[in-house]
């Protein structure tokens, strides 16, 4: 190649495993030309390889499986990011045996998570005065409209005061 001369090189490559690469190219590696500068002979690209398997995942977790009316349930949301960077919001909401929605907490904006990083997200409800029964707390990973993903953990309502009587 001529002085000041470039040449144009393509490159496919196939990953086996996601993560962070870095590809380098390197040209006169043996110093083999003389040059003003040996410098600027090396080019690194740093590239994020995401797998085609890899999923965003969303867990729920309550501190308790059962609570009292007035006592406050507390959980946390665990976000997984196997894929780009992505923030949005997570929204969380309580709902009854049928699917019902009893409650919607405040929504959780969340700021970019990085490929392969992991957040963990406190909330916490009081617990008004509903039936003794089963619900489930489900939070749902979304970026404007799109769903990302979503989780749920169920938990019981008993009363706060349990009358036992035998009748003759």
């Amino acid at each position: 190649m001529a002085a000041g001369g470039s040449q144009v090189f393509r490159f496919d490559a196939t990953f086996d495993v996601a993560g962070d690469w870095q590809l380098s190219v390197a040209v006169d590696a043996a110093n083999e030309v003389e040059e003003m500068s040996e410098d600027n002979n090396v080019f690194v690209l740093s590239v994020r390889v995401v797998g085609s398997g890899a999923a965003r995942t969303l867990g729920v977790s309550l501190a308790n499986t059962t609570y009292q009316v007035g006592s406050t349930l507390n959980g946390s949301v665990v976000l997984f990011n196997g894929q780009a960077d992505i923030g949005g919001h997570v929204q969380i909401s309580v709902e009854d045996e049928q699917g019902f929605v009893v409650d919607k907490l405040p929504k959780l904006a969340q700021a970019v998570l990085a490929y392969g990083q992991a957040r963990t997200v406190a909330f916490s409800w009081p617990i008004p005065a509903i039936y003794d029964a089963s619900y489930k707390v489900r939070a749902v990973w979304l970026n404007g409209n799109e769903e990302l993903a979503q989780g749920a953990a169920a938990f019981l309502v008993k009363p706060r005061i349990q009358i036992n009587a035998k009748v003759n």
